[in-house]
């Protein structure tokens, strides 16, 4: 952790390769690690909390709020990681296990949420899921073909995302409505990794790829 003088106030090992952190309300910093671990630190640099996956996280965490579901049932606060052993977790903010949801592939990129209270996610299976953030119901999944390291942005009406370049494809940029169906794609010249950014303004879409 760092001033605002650029001064170190405390530091943690965490393993030997840490993914981005993300930070909860109450200044609970969240991370994951090489050590198979997603780790819960305070803002003072102790240890609150580890949960230990069944390989590598290298994803950024999501922090989320509390969801009011549109049947009335609500979805309460949590951490949300992908790992490299295919799965992906939603934590309570006690470090407890609410569900867990198994893709068919290493899940390296971050989740995105919806007002409405869904999680999504992509996954080297090729697949974007789009889940009930409450207990992992899937809603729906679309198939791209392709490896989804990048992690979605959700605008208004659309969830834009891209693929990995795969021997047989270039990589794409990914248009989906609300339901999962295509609402427009786009071949680019190289692998997409990030996440797409938006001009708040206009929705103007802008996309770094690999090369």
């Amino acid at each position: 952790r760092l001033n605002t003088s650029g001064e170190t106030v405390w530091k943690i090992y965490a393993g030997s390769l840490v993914g981005g952190a993300a930070v909860g309300e109450d200044d609970t910093v969240y991370v994951g690690s090489e050590d198979r671990q997603v780790w819960a630190i305070t803002s003072s640099g102790l240890t609150k909390w580890q949960f230990l996956t069944g390989a590598p996280v290298t994803a950024t965490p999501l922090v989320t709020p509390q969801f009011s579901l549109v049947d009335g049932a609500l979805s309460p606060p949590g951490v949300v990681i992908g790992s490299l052993d295919g799965f992906v977790y939603k934590l309570n903010l006690d470090g407890t296990l609410a569900w867990s949801f198994q893709t068919g592939g290493d899940v390296r990129g971050a989740a995105s949420y919806t007002r409405d209270g869904k999680l999504l996610f992509g996954s080297l299976d090729g697949n974007l899921y789009c889940v009930w953030a409450n207990n992992g119901t899937v809603v729906w999944r679309y198939q791209t073909g392709q490896e989804v390291t990048s992690r979605p942005l959700v605008q208004d009406v659309t969830i834009a995302f891209g693929t990995r370049a795969s021997s047989d494809d270039p990589a794409r940029i990914i248009a989906l409505k609300m339901d999962g169906s295509v609402r427009w794609e786009v071949e680019v010249s190289a692998s997409v990794e990030s996440e797409p950014a938006q001009d708040p303004d206009t929705g103007t879409l802008y996309v770094s790829t690999n090369d």
